[in-house]
């Protein structure tokens, strides 16, 4: 690698965060109009450049090397390996694949990003993988925004609930649950939200095996 000039082992870290990429995604997290050409000298350099599909253009790295590349990035370049995600999220999220555009937009750090790109997709439709997936992004939004959006934003935080009852997950939704309830006793919320929020909660009991809760509730 130290062989190459220094645009091209820009162009290797930076690309590396793809899982596989054509021109258009290598454009778009290293900022050059002439991606293609890059990659096709890469690809007959044999630079560890595996082709998908010569036909569409998709490409990947061989996994050890990409591996590298990343632990490179993220040592040399203050910031590169999440900026990388980033403009990673942003291209996957503009064509539409919003759970590749999450997955990137969590390795940059970006929670609140990631969120809402999952509020945009049709969640109920999303397969059992997708759903693990978004079961941890909520949560992980949760814990770095809940609190603060419990006081500013309650109903935001009961739609958060309602995700992770609906993908039956279990953990922490009871202590969200009580949490709202806490500052519903204090702040009188709306009536349509409190019956939400008693919706939420028999949906958690009747997911935890107990109908007998969830038909009180």
């Amino acid at each position: 690698l130290d062989l190459q000039e220094p645009d091209v082992a820009d162009f290797l870290a930076r690309t590396s965060v793809l899982e596989s990429f054509d021109a258009g995604l290598c454009a778009a997290v290293t900022g050059r109009d002439d991606a293609g050409e890059v990659l096709r000298r890469l690809l007959e350099a044999h630079l560890f450049v595996v082709q998908l599909d010569r036909r569409a253009g998709w490409y990947r790295y061989h996994h050890l090397f990409g591996s590298f590349l990343r632990g490179r990035l993220a040592e040399r370049t203050p910031h590169g390996l999440q900026d990388a995600h980033a403009a990673a999220a942003r291209a996957y999220a503009e064509r539409g694949d919003v759970l590749s555009a999450v997955d990137h937009a969590m390795a940059a750090s970006d929670v609140d990003g990631a969120f809402r790109l999952l509020r945009g997709a049709v969640m109920d439709q999303l397969d059992v993988e997708s759903r693990r997936a978004a079961v941890d992004t909520v949560r992980a939004w949760l814990r770095q925004y809940g609190a603060a959006h419990l006081e500013s934003d309650p109903e935001l935080v009961l739609e958060c609930c309602l995700y992770l009852a609906a993908f039956a997950a279990q953990g922490d939704l009871e202590v969200w649950l009580d949490r709202w309830e806490q500052r519903a006793a204090t702040h009188a919320p709306d009536p349509g939200n409190a019956a939400l929020h008693a919706a939420v909660w028999a949906l958690h009991l009747l997911h935890a095996g107990d109908p007998d809760a969830a038909l009180a509730r």
